[in-house]
């Protein structure tokens, strides 16, 4: 007979009404207090026993189980060595528990993070159907793993499920006590708070909540994980709009060196955009077991403690982004085994050791905007594994020889964009070292003041994805061998001096999404082989000297991912469909087409709902704003200019609700009247946000403008018009590669 929690309180049970029946005839008054002291002995083991019963049960179970096993061996199943013990069923409370947890989130498609692959919603799997026994095992639901021998959940892998909602102490995730490991990563939990019933998973050695979402401060209750191995809250720092509201992750009361006293089995430490505010505790340098530390851009000051450098099990340090951190790098031992150094955008300062050249482990450097003075070292050469180097904005002095990077042949991602060094001034000829590395898949070399034409040399770097040469004084035409690299994904050549025409061999870059073009001297029409790149999402060709005619309807029939388009100042003359067609689903983010020789407002503007730049200035359109495109149209336009034309009035009076918008030009309408702006739900503060440009004929000097916010008026000043395509930057960062 098997031992359960039932039978032995039904024996301790037994035995009590035994005792006290004895007690009740017994004439031994004086024993009285010891017996009863017995008993109280006998409540303590009884209750002491209760978590070894449940064991005791568990083990059971799964006897029961093997058992089962050995039977359907012994019964000769011609398929015996195939067949496993069976698991466990899940407990009903834990499967009540997530069940009761998904119905409190929204979740699906419409709710994914990002449009990746690996985003689906897994709790959609969470139903039992029908009484059917494996659905009802929640240990095979989607992200769920449960215990083989006890059947509790001890694993909740919710990253990137396409939830959405608020989680707080009640949600009964927090009954899952036996959970060992738990990431709600890449959710939406609408700016929550942590809950301090995170303290009910004290088993928890592993908690990811980054990039979900949550905001507020830390609780204090955190510092309960004790067994938490790996702790990654980053990511989670956003600005709502509108409102420009920030919400931010902080550690408020439970300050860093709290956090490292407490959990100090810590080997994974990721508070990446945490506000922290405040310096680093040196205590940090005694967590001899940690292995990644990434802290960046947490407002972090003071000097940084160099042991942390030294630590012997360190692989990941991370810490760009902390401008008012300073420090300096210590020498390095050849048993260092850093693989990750980040100390971009820091207060570092001194001369980089030479014992650099010790980290040959190392795969990813980034030295990017910091203070380091001197020279490169010649020892960086020897960091033979190093994959991604980022010197963008150094101020190194002294040549910097070829023959150090040029040995640095694993290099796929190479950054010397800005640096004011040897570098700066050359002749692009002088980079063709860079062409040994032939595995560079990205490559950027923009702001150095190179002279000379596009460089030939890059015809060796078959692998380049993204290649950026821009805001130089690059001359010439832009080779056509340039496009027999068809793995370009990106190509930045804007703001330089190249000539020519645009080379028709651009439609090999069949890969390409992003092109800028802008701020050259290209002449000559469009190629009609550019809309043969049918993946592209950007294209800008801005303050060139293109010239020709070319119909819209192309770039919405031809190129149906398109969503920049920038074809302002040149001499082109953009035919317009007056018909709608094809725009329901063509969504725009940014439209520029000043001096492009339009005559009538673009029709294609209806349902423009992603819309955040368009500048339609110095045309000559003609008559009324349609009233449906302030009204309904665009709701989350930035920029918006219509000066220079020759607009005569609304078609109907506007009525402005600018949540997003922070810039309005109006200039120098054909006839002046004063215009009566209606501007809603804006306090006046955020007016300090909205720059508007109205002014009148010079012929009507005395007409004026104004803008009102219920039924106030406020003054404002001008800026510049540029446009700010700059709002919708292409390029990522290193650290989101």
């Amino acid at each position: 007979m098997f031992v359960t929690k039932n039978n032995m309180a039904n024996a301790v049970a037994t035995v009590l009404e035994n005792v006290s029946e004895a007690l009740a005839v017994s004439e031994m008054k004086s024993n009285l207090s010891e017996i009863r002291l017995g008993l109280d002995s006998i409540f303590q083991m009884v209750s002491g026993m209760e978590d070894k019963l449940q064991l005791l049960e568990d083990k059971q179970d799964v006897t029961n189980t093997g058992l089962l096993y050995l039977c359907q061996v012994a019964g000769g199943f011609k398929n015996a060595q195939n067949i496993k013990p069976f698991q466990p069923l899940c407990h009903d409370d834990e499967r009540y528990a997530l069940l009761q947890f998904k119905q409190s989130f929204l979740f699906g498609k419409d709710y994914c993070s990002n449009v990746l692959i690996s985003d689906y919603p897994k709790v959609e799997s969470w139903k039992i159907e029908g009484g059917n026994s494996s659905s009802a095992d929640c240990c095979s639901w989607d992200g769920v793993k449960c215990d083989e021998e006890t059947g509790h959940v001890i694993k909740l892998d919710l990253t990137s499920s396409c939830l959405y909602g608020s989680i707080n102490s009640t949600t009964t995730l927090f009954h899952l006590v036996h959970l060992q490991w738990l990431s709600l990563a890449n959710n939406d939990f609408d700016f929550s708070e942590i809950p301090a019933a995170i303290n009910n998973l004290s088993r928890l050695s592993h908690l990811n909540l980054s990039s979900s979402a949550i905001s507020g401060q830390i609780p204090p209750q955190l510092l309960d994980l004790r067994n938490l191995v790996s702790l990654d809250l980053s990511g989670n720092s956003f600005i709502e709009v509108p409102g420009n509201e920030t919400h931010y992750l902080e550690l408020g009361e439970l300050s860093l060196q709290n956090l490292v006293e407490k959990l100090t089995n810590l080997k994974v430490l990721n508070l990446d955009r945490v506000q922290i505010s405040s310096p680093i505790p040196h205590i940090l340098a005694n967590l001899s077991s940690l292995t990644y530390l990434s802290l960046q851009d947490c407002g972090l000051q003071g000097e940084f403690p160099s042991k942390i450098f030294l630590l012997p099990n360190l692989s990941v340090l991370q810490l760009s982004y902390n401008s008012n951190l300073t420090g300096y790098l210590p020498e390095i031992e050849r048993s260092s085994p850093l693989t990750v150094l980040a100390i971009g955008s820091c207060g570092f300062s001194g001369t980089i050791p030479s014992s650099l050249g010790n980290l040959t482990k190392l795969v990813h450097l980034d030295f990017s905007f910091s203070s380091f003075l001197g020279e490169l070292p010649i020892s960086i050469g020897n960091l033979a594994s190093l994959k991604e180097l980022d010197l963008q904005g150094c101020n190194f002095s002294g040549q910097i020889s070829s023959s150090i990077l040029s040995n640095l042949t694993q290099l796929d991602y190479l950054d010397l964009s800005q640096s004011h060094n040897k570098f700066s001034g050359q002749n692009s000829s002088s980079l063709s070292w860079i062409a040994k590395n032939t595995k560079l898949k990205l490559l950027y070399l923009s702001n150095l003041n190179l002279v000379g034409e596009i460089p030939l040399w890059l015809m060796n770097l078959t692998q380049l994805i993204d290649l950026d040469m821009s805001r130089n004084q690059l001359t010439g035409p832009i080779p056509s061998c340039l496009m027999n690299i068809n793995q370009l994904s990106s190509l930045y050549l804007q703001s330089n001096q190249l000539t020519r025409n645009i080379p028709s061999e651009i439609r090999n870059l069949t890969r390409l999404v992003d092109l800028d073009l802008s701020s050259n001297s290209l002449q000559g029409p469009i190629p009609i082989n550019i809309f043969q790149l049918k993946k592209l999402l950007s294209l800008k060709l801005r303050s060139n000297n293109l010239s020709g005619t070319v119909e819209f309807d192309m770039f919405l029939s031809q190129l149906e991912s398109l969503e920049i388009l920038i074809l302002s100042s040149n001499n082109l003359s953009v035919l317009m469909n007056n018909t709608d067609a094809n725009t329901n689903s063509h969504k725009f983010r940014s439209i520029g087409l000043r001096s492009c020789n339009l005559s009538h407002f673009p029709n294609f503007l209806h349902n423009q709902d992603f819309l955040r730049v368009l500048d339609l200035s110095s045309n000559s359109i003609i008559g009324k704003i349609p009233g449906w495109f302030l009204n309904d149209s665009a709701p989350h336009l930035r920029y918006l200019n219509l000066s220079h034309n020759l607009f005569t009035e609304f078609d109907q009076h506007p009525n402005v609700k600018p949540p997003y918008l922070f810039t309005l030009d109006l200039r120098y309408f054909e006839i002046a009247f004063c215009w009566l702006f209606v501007i809603e739900n804006l306090k006046p503060v955020d007016l300090f946000h909205l720059i508007v440009f109205i002014m009148c004929s010079a012929v009507h000097a005395n007409a004026f403008c104004c803008v009102q916010w219920h039924g106030q008026q406020n003054t404002l000043q001008t800026q510049s018009d540029e446009e700010p395509d700059g709002l919708l930057k292409s390029r990522p960062a290193m650290a989101d590669r």
